[in-house]
């Protein structure tokens, strides 16, 4: 809550900031002082500031904050701070600026970004990403608002994708309104503009030109011809934005254990058959469990193509795609559905142990002890088991 605009005492401000300091001047350049609440000590040659009166509105254009311009290569250490009183007649120390400060105020304008961005550019369709910072109303008499800052009004808030830290060109995205007619809200389509794995960071700034990409609105950084500014950052709202564009498959799977009796009975390790052999005794497959797991941010659909591949009978590597299971009832899978983050255990019904390059064997099995393992893919390798042993018998 914040503070009244009368009855100020040194004491109730100490309290409010958490500070030490015990004099005015101390706490005028206090650096707990919020610089996003609209009451505050700034550099101002007013002798007196009427706590009845909507004065910040009046004395600076930017509400007492300084917004350096950008520089590249990147300076991270250059951040918005408070245009602090200096003292004296030109720039004095008051009391009654804290009239109406509000200590939790919220940052007006940032990255909006809390972490990593990561964007899979194989997930076709999901590889859109949208960006906002709060708006805080243009009413509010207790928090800064962008849109009442007349430095900043005919900015656009956008991003910059940077291959490193050290970079001093990149592609400039931005919104297509300015911050004045309320720009605060970016949707991008990263496979669209082009982003790959080289990119490793979204640099967050206000540019005076306009960059959608769209209608010749297409800027690099670097050739901008006013200097774009810096975009507040903090340890919530951080900026640069670290960028992570990668290729993957939308599952993960992972082998957990393997019999030669059925999708109902017991799984054993792998590692049960090092040194011992995996027995068929009169049956040509092999029961594998495996966990899948769908690692996107959306439900994920599969027909249940798994692709194996292993050492048969015969010590040949064969390839094929085996049944899909349910864990449960032992009944064949058509459909791989799971929700996001959802991971679900099934069981791959593999006969490739009794093909001879390329061809289902249904006798005259080799009995010697042969060292096998299983891959398992679904276009690309997901899981591997070490070497184990498998031996048949005829019946």
């Amino acid at each position: 809550m914040a503070l009244g605009k009368t009855n100020i005492s040194i004491d109730l401000v100490r309290r409010t900031l958490g500070s030490s300091k015990t004099d005015v001047g101390g706490l005028c350049l206090e650096d707990k002082v919020n610089m996003f609440s609209y009451y505050k000590p700034i550099d101002s040659q007013a002798q007196s500031t009427d706590p009845n009166t909507d004065w910040p509105a009046n004395i600076k254009q930017n509400f007492g904050i300084n917004i350096p311009a950008l520089t590249l290569p990147v300076n991270t250490a250059l951040n918005w701070t408070r245009d602090k009183p200096v003292g004296g007649r030109l720039s004095p120390y008051r009391l009654t600026d804290f009239g109406g400060y509000e200590h939790t105020a919220r940052p007006c304008l940032s990255s909006g970004c809390m972490g990593t961005v990561s964007v899979n550019m194989s997930d076709t369709g999901y590889t859109t990403r949208t960006f906002t910072f709060e708006q805080i109303p243009a009413s509010s008499k207790t928090n800064v608002s962008a849109l009442n800052m007349k430095g900043i009004q005919y900015y656009y808030w956008g991003f910059a994708l940077l291959t490193s830290l050290t970079a001093t060109e990149g592609k400039l995205i931005t919104c297509d309104k300015t911050i004045g007619e309320g720009g605060n809200s970016l949707t991008v389509d990263f496979f669209e503009i082009g982003a790959g794995t080289h990119h490793k960071y979204m640099l967050f700034v206000l540019s005076k030109k306009k960059s959608t990409w769209t209608n010749q609105d297409e800027w690099n950084i670097s050739d901008l011809e006013v200097d774009p500014l810096v975009v507040y950052h903090n340890s919530t709202f951080i900026n640069p934005v670290p960028l992570n564009i990668f290729y993957s498959i939308l599952i993960s799977a992972k082998m957990t254990g393997i019999n030669t009796d059925g999708a109902k009975y017991t799984f054993y390790p792998f590692s049960n058959f090092t040194s011992s052999p995996l027995l068929f005794h009169g049956t040509q497959y092999a029961y594998v469990k495996v966990t899948i797991t769908n690692i996107a941010e959306h439900e994920v659909r599969y027909t249940t193509l798994q692709e194996v591949e292993v050492v048969s009978f015969w010590g040949t590597v064969e390839k094929g795609t085996p049944l899909v299971l349910d864990a449960t009832t032992g009944n064949r899978v058509s459909m791989i559905v799971l929700a996001a983050g959802e991971s679900r255990d099934y069981v791959l019904e593999i006969e490739q142990f009794a093909w001879h390059n390329g061809d289902f064997q249904l006798d005259n099995y080799p009995t010697g002890v042969v060292n096998s393992y299983i891959k398992l893919g679904f276009g690309e390798l997901l899981d591997q088991t070490g070497t184990f042993q498998i031996q048949a018998r005829n019946i």
